[in-house]
């Protein structure tokens, strides 16, 4: 006799085919409605976004390209104006303009940001503040808010990635064309708008490294190669810099690189390839990079007949005043920029003369400029972003699905260590490189749920990675 089902009855009976006695067995449980399907969830760019995205990556290909035609034809491109006006229009009208704050690095640069605005009417010199204000929030802040509001899938998240890379080629090429030693002999590009200086330019190599690294991950053996060409060529152009903060952020990297990667065996030869340059790099600045004096065994002595010693006596001094500053206005500092004023007041005091030169520490020019407050909460925003690309890069490493994810996130949390290290010996917390590397992380932890492998997997199939 056939089994017969039904539903209706708590407790079916079932005639035995054998026994011919009847069993009791537990209930048919009604089933919950099917879940949606993560691949039906709306992920895709509209309109709106797809041409902020595009604009937002033209914007930030067009400061390099004016530094490119204002050495080779004496003018700007003048792509930014362009490009700037798309972006502000697309992210008003994204129906996506407050995803940043979704995210907690988010919600540290917004806190941030209110800091700066309540330490400008209180700086020692308000006009100062609120012209550095103008510029800064409008077109260097809001690169983190750009950055989330557009790249609303993985897909859009690569082509940052990749836009990122032609930003590097892009400097490598400037400095390859236009690139000479300053009167020390240090490697910079001489009225650059970004790399005029030596430690800018390395900063500037040293937070890009990652982008190259990231083509070396890829399967083509075109990518690898422009991946393998762009990482021996910032190697070169960095230690020609004799920046002893580019020269440990390096270091840092190398470092972080070698324990995630999944491909250590490239870096190990790009490695070896790299140490021909030192064989070829002039006596002074091999002897700066690698000439790190305790900071208690300097003093004014030690570093007459020493240029190496009296930059770091120099910025130990520096360092101080700064602590001072921060120490004395602890809650809104002295107002966004007016560290350099503040060093002339103190002299005009003290009859006494000191450079006048930043604090030459991103933390340190946050906490007397801004307060503590506004320093935790830059910190927040650093820190929380190398953690959440640890985290992505701990949930998707061994996942196969989620191994473009995982490149991107090692490539952003190499090149965030990278920043970190050489904030500590450059004032570099009003410059654009911390939003953009924080807006990547940020949008990629939305995109990709924190690195949930399933989530990831939908969206590789719905066609939005």
């Amino acid at each position: 006799m056939d089994r017969v089902l039904n539903p209706g009855v708590p407790a079916r009976k079932l005639l035995a085919r054998n026994t011919g006695r009847f069993a009791t067995v537990p209930p048919v449980r009604t089933l919950p409605a099917p879940a949606i399907s993560l691949t039906n969830r709306a992920t895709s760019l509209n309109g709106v976004q797809k041409i902020g995205l595009y604009s937002y990556c033209l914007y930030l290909l067009s400061g390099y390209a004016n530094d490119l035609t204002l050495h080779a034809m004496g003018g700007k491109a003048y792509l930014s104006w362009i490009a700037g006006i798309l972006v502000i229009v697309a992210f008003v009208g994204s129906g996506s303009a407050l995803r940043g704050l979704e995210s907690k690095i988010g919600k540290c640069w917004f806190g941030f940001m209110i800091f700066l605005l309540l330490s400008a009417p209180f700086s020692i010199w308000r006009s100062a503040s609120l012209d550095l204000l103008e510029g800064y929030i409008p077109r260097i802040l809001m690169l983190f808010f750009f950055t989330c509001a557009f790249a609303l899938n993985l897909r859009s998240c690569r082509i940052l990635i990749m836009t990122n890379v032609a930003c590097t080629s892009a400097i490598l090429l400037c400095a390859a064309l236009f690139g000479a030693g300053d009167e020390s002999g240090r490697y910079h590009i001489p009225d650059s708008i970004y790399f005029g200086g030596a430690n800018d330019l390395a900063l500037g190599l040293v937070c890009s490294l990652g982008f190259s690294m990231f083509m070396l991950l890829q399967k083509s053996k075109l990518s690898q190669t422009l991946g393998a060409v762009e990482f021996l060529v910032t190697i070169y152009f960095l230690l020609k810099t004799g920046s002893r903060g580019g020269f440990l952020a390096l270091a840092a990297f190398i470092i972080v690189w070698s324990i995630f990667s999944i491909s250590r065996w490239k870096l190990g030869m790009l490695g070896v390839l790299a140490l021909a340059f030192v064989g070829i790099l002039p006596g002074s600045t091999l002897s700066r990079l690698v000439e790190i004096a305790t900071p208690g065994s300097l003093n004014t002595a030690s570093a007459v007949n020493d240029d190496a010693k009296a930059s770091q006596y120099e910025r130990t001094e520096l360092l101080k005043k700064a602590i001072g500053f921060a120490i004395a206005h602890p809650v809104l500092g002295l107002g966004p920029g007016t560290f350099i004023d503040e060093l002339y007041n103190q002299d005009v005091i003290d009859k006494t003369h000191t450079a006048a030169l930043g604090t030459h520490n991103a933390y340190a020019q946050v906490a007397s400029e801004c307060g503590f407050p506004a320093l935790f909460l830059y910190l927040g925003a650093l820190f929380g972003s190398i953690a959440c690309n640890f985290r992505i890069m701990k949930l998707t490493r061994k996942a196969p699905g989620a191994q473009d994810v995982f490149k991107m996130s090692l490539c952003l949390f190499a090149c965030l260590v990278a920043f970190a290290v050489a904030s500590g010996f450059h004032h570099v917390a009003y410059t654009p490189t911390m939003p953009i590397l924080t807006g990547m992380t940020a949008a990629l932890a939305l995109a990709s749920r924190n690195g949930d492998v399933k989530w990831i997997e939908s969206e590789i199939a719905a066609g939005n990675a």
